[in-house]
């Protein structure tokens, strides 16, 4: 297991070039074991809420992102705050994930969404 900061990845996990992760001291990244994570994954967790039309940017927050074991990422997919994947999760390259989604499906697009059951 790595920990680091803000950032936990399981055992036998592998990780591509490029990723970048992107935590506040507030939220953590957990990556579960024995995941392929492909190149340019971004997991990003602070954003802020949709503040007055004089600063549309309003309060900053913080929100967990986790990968499940065995989940399988594709090349250029990013992760905002609040979002998780079950166990034995395949993310379609270039997806924007969002929200929660239960083991052993294939998800894609941007936002995510089921494609179907594994």
């Amino acid at each position: 297991m790595f920990q680091h900061h803000n950032v936990i990845v399981g055992r036998g996990t592998w990780i591509g070039r490029r990723t970048e992760f992107v935590s506040t001291p507030r939220a953590t990244i957990t990556i579960g074991s024995d995941c392929d994570i492909s190149q340019d994954v971004l997991f990003i967790t602070g954003s802020h809420d949709i503040g007055p039309d004089q600063r549309r940017a309003g309060a900053g927050r913080s929100d967990p992102v986790g990968v499940g074991n065995g989940s399988w990422v594709g090349a250029r997919v990013t992760f905002l705050g609040g979002s998780r994947v079950g166990h034995g999760v395949v993310v379609g390259a270039g997806s924007l994930v969002m929200g929660v989604f239960p083991d052993n499906v294939l998800i894609a697009g941007t936002p995510a969404r089921v494609i179907r059951r594994l």
